[in-house]
């Protein structure tokens, strides 16, 4: 999980890069623009956040499927999709295990037509 420290840092040079795209000026209209663009940053950061492997002990045991994994062999990982029940990683029908990490599922794709 990034610091506060490293999340201001990160938020900085997003605002900057899309300040130095747009010139929002000094206006209250620019001000407003720029607000903005620091609620992007933190959702963008956000996003990145969810998306990393995190330590299986902060997986939820809610029921929630999410992605699991074994990293203990970083050049073979084993990935699957599971969820928590009867105090074991499953995946419906195995008990999984030895896991390491876990991140939540992507958003399913669009339905095409």
């Amino acid at each position: 999980m990034a610091s506060e420290a490293e999340k201001a840092a990160a938020r900085k040079i997003i605002r900057d890069q899309i300040h130095s795209v747009l010139d929002f000026g000094s206006s209250a209209v620019g001000y407003r623009l720029m607000a903005g663009v620091d609620d992007i940053a933190d959702a963008m950061l956000e996003a990145a956040e969810r998306a990393r492997w995190q330590p299986i002990e902060t997986a939820p045991k809610d029921g929630t499927i999410i992605l699991l994994a074994d990293y203990r062999y970083p050049h073979r990982p084993e990935i699957s999709s599971g969820f928590w029940e009867n105090r074991n990683w499953t995946d419906g029908s195995l008990e999984l295990s030895p896991l390491t990490h876990w991140q939540p599922l992507p958003s399913p794709p669009e339905s095409s037509k």
